[in-house]
């Protein structure tokens, strides 16, 4: 079977270039020692291979592999600059598949004027919408992710963007999302963004974020905007 399914693959790979004629796709190699540092070095004596494939839809795949334990430890697809698809992330502790099959959304996720009345109202004394305030009767949405707190699920799932570490590029980005009454999160908004390596990182995040309920203000259900930095620094 595997070899059927193997076979398969190869017809259908020999198929789509028969469909583009002349549209072989670019292939460079980038020989370095260090993975961070990327200091260029001869093929004899590298520790890291860069295999750099641009196709004829303008994704760029790359593929870093350690040469001596002949392990990747990078598999990504860019457009552009842009992160997309599926990428491979071998970091200290294991292996990470990480979702970039998503378009970065720009702008306010804060509710319009006809939505208002759904949301928890603006209450100053309420200062972070994702902790209980029982004296205001103010109950937070509950993370369904096994993360005792936010900060603690950042830590679990944030990773800093490899082109970014390697380009000493940080700041903080500021996204918005909302959490309808059920705990559903929806409209997440990059609202002051850095770059796009920070700001995909930053929206994937969010993305993978899940409540097991809705916000409740006075006994009754409630959607909350809410907004937070994500800090990208070593």
């Amino acid at each position: 079977m595997r070899v059927v399914f193997l076979s398969l693959l190869m017809v259908l790979s020999v198929l789509s270039f028969a469909q583009q004629p002349g549209a072989m796709p670019e292939v460079k190699k980038f020989y370095f020692k260090s993975f961070f540092d990327r200091v260029k070095s001869p093929q004899k004596g590298a520790d890291f291979v860069e295999t750099v494939t641009v196709g004829a839809d303008s994704i760029t795949h790359v593929e870093i592999r350690h040469i001596t334990l002949d392990q990747i430890v990078l598999d990504a697809f860019l457009k552009k600059e842009e992160p997309v698809g599926m990428w491979y992330y071998h970091l200290a502790n294991g292996g990470r598949l990480l979702n970039y099959d998503f378009n970065l959304v720009y702008g306010s996720a804060a509710p319009d004027s006809t939505e208002k009345a759904f949301f928890v109202p603006n209450l100053p004394e309420i200062t972070n919408l994702l902790v209980d305030v029982p004296e205001k009767k103010y109950v937070a949405p509950e993370l369904a992710t096994g993360d005792g707190d936010l900060s603690q699920f950042m830590q679990n799932n944030l990773v800093f963007p490899y082109y970014s570490m390697v380009n000493k590029q940080y700041g903080r980005v500021l996204i918005g999302l909302q959490i309808d009454e059920e705990g559903t999160v929806s409209r997440i908004t990059v609202e002051n963004g850095v770059n796009v390596y920070l700001d995909k990182e930053a929206m994937r995040i969010m993305k993978k974020i899940r409540f097991r309920s809705g916000a409740k203000l006075d006994g009754q259900p409630k959607r909350i905007y809410y907004r937070l930095y994500i800090s990208f620094f070593q």
